[in-house]
């Protein structure tokens, strides 16, 4: 397996102070902590983590934009776990009303390692009819994907990719050669040849695209143009 180390991420462009941001849930926060959307002083993404025994999801208020003339509210928020779309309308209609309505609400959902403004894992809009999507995969459809990484070989190394393309990526090693197993949600396995170099991996056929992949130093797989420019990371599975 290769090494990996913990990741650690923050998050960019928050415009409200850590304090700021808590104080404005003075409703959320009056509740117990053990309440199932209650809010966490956590000053960066990583730091509002839940344990995968935890029953309970907590979350963060990142950031407010408001454009008054509009009546338009924008929020984007970081959850410590995924949920089901019944406890994220509640969390949306909770968050919603400690902050203040307009006319216009739209409420982004942001799981820990995620870039805000990169595509959210989920939504939740009051405009003012209700509409909940999850935009990314589910606890499910992630647990279906990495269970499907099993590979006949020598494993290098399994990651998981949230933001991006929602599936799950294993690079292993068979009779001298390199393979990429991966899995998109609610999809059957893919696998294609690499070549590896160290801790780069380069598809065997030219795709036309010139993307591959590089293991970074924080252990995240990271995903690269034909510029070698790093545009998305996948996580490493646990």
């Amino acid at each position: 397996m290769l090494k990996t180390s913990r990741h650690f991420l923050a998050i960019m462009n928050i415009k409200y102070s850590p304090f700021a941001l808590f104080c404005l849930l003075g409703t959320a926060c009056s509740e117990s902590p053990s309440s199932e959307t209650s809010a966490v002083n956590a000053p960066v993404a990583s730091d509002a983590t839940a344990s995968a025994t935890d029953s309970k999801a907590t979350y963060r208020i990142l950031d407010l934009t408001k454009n008054e003339d509009a009546g338009k509210l924008n929020v984007d928020v970081l959850l410590s776990k995924k949920v089901d779309e019944t406890q994220l309308k509640q969390l949306g209609l909770r968050i919603k009303d400690s902050i203040g309505s307009y006319q216009k609400n739209y409420l982004f959902f942001y799981l820990n390692g995620m870039k805000v403004g990169s595509g959210a894992w989920a939504t939740a809009n009051y405009t003012p009819d209700e509409e909940i999507r999850v935009l990314g995969a589910t606890q499910a459809e992630e647990d279906s994907s990495k269970s499907k990484l099993r590979v006949d070989g020598k494993v290098l190394g399994k990651w998981y990719d949230e933001q991006r393309s929602n599936s799950g990526l294993a690079f292993y090693e068979k009779d001298g050669k390199c393979f990429l197993k991966r899995v998109y949600k609610g999809g059957t396995p893919i696998t294609t040849r690499f070549v590896r170099t160290g801790n780069t991996f380069k598809p065997k056929e030219d795709t036309g695209l010139g993307e591959y992949f590089v293991v970074q130093e924080d252990g995240t797989l990271g995903f690269v143009n034909d510029e070698g420019k790093v545009f998305g990371q996948a996580f490493p599975i646990k």
